[in-house]
């Protein structure tokens, strides 16, 4: 993720220990580098978020945070001064990479996802990870993975949808 949209500087849903920044500094609380888990982050105001935020919820409130997201900002196409044809997408929330799953049967994703961000499914499926970084192994002593499409949507980039290849 950070290769393609650059350092994470917020990690909007984590808990100290599986928090994406590197929280390698004293202070690490009062920087404000996350919500944790522990606090509401749906009740807080994200329009003051700055830079690159991070946003992995619990699965079965992905479409609460997409509503944040959507909420926090305004997405339109405005032309970019060198003729009517020529438009640029401006986004005015946070720029936020979700990564939940890939719903497009769902009304949420429709409404507050694939009309305002760049929706990247994800190809391989997404592994499971202990918090040291190694892999999770199934019975079969075989990487465990989720067992669903999983998508990244960014919030900051113009909406359309690709196949994000993101291991190679």
């Amino acid at each position: 993720i950070e290769k393609r949209f650059g350092k994470i500087d917020f990690d909007a849903a984590c808990t100290r220990e599986d928090c994406v920044v590197d929280l390698d500094c004293e202070d690490w609380y009062s920087n404000g580098f996350f919500f944790d888990l522990g606090e509401d982050a749906l009740a807080r105001d994200w329009s003051h978020l700055l830079g690159h935020v991070f946003c992995n919820p619990p699965f079965a409130k992905a479409r609460y945070f997409a509503k944040k997201i959507h909420e926090s900002g305004e997405g339109f196409w405005e032309s970019d001064g060198y003729g009517d044809t020529a438009l640029k997408w401006v986004w005015t929330g946070p720029k936020v990479s979700l990564l939940v799953p890939c719903p497009i049967d769902a009304q949420w994703f429709w409404k507050y996802v694939a009309d305002v961000a760049l929706v990247l499914p994800l190809s391989p499926r997404v592994p499971f990870l202990n918090a040291d970084g190694s892999p999770v192994l199934d019975k079969n002593g075989k990487q465990a993975s989720i067992n669903r499409p999983c998508m990244i949507a960014h919030y900051g980039e113009a909406p359309k949808q690709e196949l994000w290849k993101w291991l190679e």
